[in-house]
């Protein structure tokens, strides 16, 4: 009887999960993704272009001490600073639409005033955490690859053309696309 009662909690546990991830919509999966993507930007553009790091101290053939002084900005340490900090406050964002009917994400503790059909739900919730943990943690490195080789357009990168979590119609720069990132889906 015992392993009855343990197969009935884990179906009822896997039925929850289940339900909780069908609730969120297409249209919050897209609003998930760009809310973290206008995070990750303004937190990078933040950053002290003219700062440096010297990365891979390391004994040469030569047998002398070798690094390499690389911009702080574009470092794979500051992208995953960054990241790790973006899923932290889900909870304070809640779901708007604009005028357009695009549906955007909205920071509670950021000042201001809200209004226009603006509320706090679990699925608003969950759909921002489902794309937080999607970018910052299944695309970290992509992510850093992007960000390395200058590609300026990082929500129709991540959100449109790898993950996926918003249609092309989403792109805001639908006419553009790199060099590098046309080689980068090519190897995905």
């Amino acid at each position: 009887m015992p392993n009855l009662k343990l197969f009935t909690l884990c179906f009822l546990v896997a039925l929850v999960c289940a339900t909780a991830r069908s609730k969120i919509t297409p249209e919050n999966k897209c609003a998930g993704c760009r809310t973290i993507m206008q995070q990750f930007q303004e937190q990078l553009e933040e950053t002290d272009p003219k700062k440096t790091i010297t990365l891979g101290w390391r004994l040469g053939s030569n047998g002398k001490r070798q690094s390499r002084t690389v911009l702080y900005r574009k470092s794979s340490i500051r992208v995953n600073e960054i990241l790790d900090g973006l899923c932290t406050n889900v909870e304070n964002y809640g779901v708007s639409t604009q005028d357009d009917g695009t549906k955007i994400f909205k920071s509670l503790s950021g000042g201001g005033t809200i209004s226009g059909g603006f509320q706090i739900s679990s699925d608003a919730t969950l759909a921002l955490r489902s794309a937080c943990s999607h970018v910052a943690h299944d695309n970290d490195e992509v992510l850093v690859d992007l960000v390395k080789n200058d590609e300026p357009y990082l929500f129709d990168a991540i959100c449109v053309h790898v993950t996926g979590m918003c249609p092309t119609e989403a792109l805001l720069h639908p006419n553009y696309m790199s060099d590098y990132l046309e080689d980068m889906l090519d190897e995905l």
